[in-house]
């Protein structure tokens, strides 16, 4: 089944602890075409993130215990995010998109 009829033909279904078991993700694009059920909440990103892409967000903030040190990239628009994480975080080669 080609890619764009198998995530046509099916809903994306997000919970909390989706992304817990995935360490070694490091894109991760959650489009508006996304016609699922989307969390208000998450408690886990992976480390190595380098990539995050999520237009309509729904969260008010991203997961507290999230470590950017890898994030290369935050696209986030139309997002409902309120904080992106508490502390300061060291970001050298991170480019923010709201």
């Amino acid at each position: 089944m080609p890619f764009e009829e198998y995530f046509s033909t099916r809903p994306l279904l997000i919970d909390k602890e989706s992304f817990k078991g995935m360490r070694n993700l490091q894109y991760l694009e959650i489009g508006d075409w996304s016609d699922g059920v989307l969390p208000q909440s998450l408690v886990y990103f992976p480390r190595k993130l380098k990539r995050l892409w999520w237009n309509d967000c729904p969260l008010k903030r991203l997961p507290s215990n999230f470590k950017a040190e890898y994030l290369v990239q935050l696209r986030m628009e139309n997002s409902k995010l309120e904080k992106l994480w508490d502390g300061t975080q060291v970001l050298i080669l991170l480019v923010i998109n709201f």
